[in-house]
């Protein structure tokens, strides 16, 4: 598997925070789940609400690709300090991913042991930010 991370944002932050995401979990993610045969490709866009772009997901089987397409409004985004935009984007992330699989299953792939080993990345590189239950108030308190 081949789990990658791209950003299309006119946030820093966002752009940052998808930096952090991908820093934690594309070589981690792709190298335990090598026997996979099956890319992952999640895009995180943080744009003007006029762009009206959507959320979705596809899955081409000729290239193997489930493509997880995620629109963040940057006007909401503008108005966030960075630890809530850091708990926001976890959640999205995990919550389109889940998405992407209730109707697919891929052979040698249990799903939900994916996400959770996702989540475990995230929580053991910052454990009260990325995919928290509760947003932690004492970090990244700027906008």
């Amino acid at each position: 598997m081949i789990f990658s991370i791209v950003l299309d944002t006119a946030s820093s932050a966002v752009f940052e925070l998808g930096k952090e995401l991908r820093e934690h979990l594309e070589s981690e993610v792709s190298e335990q789940y090598s026997h996979v045969d099956l890319n992952i490709i999640v895009g995180l866009r943080c744009l003007p609400e006029t762009h009206r772009y959507k959320t979705f997901n596809r899955y081409t089987k000729k290239d193997k690709n489930l493509i997880v397409d995620i629109y963040l409004s940057l006007e909401e985004y503008s108005l966030m300090y960075k630890a809530e935009q850091r708990f926001n984007l976890g959640n999205e992330l995990i919550f389109h991913l889940k998405k992407a699989f209730e109707k697919r299953t891929f052979e040698g792939l249990d799903s939900t042991e994916l996400i959770n080993f996702i989540i475990r990345l995230g929580r053991e590189a910052n454990p009260l930010s990325w995919f928290s239950d509760e947003m932690d108030w004492g970090t990244d308190l700027y906008i």
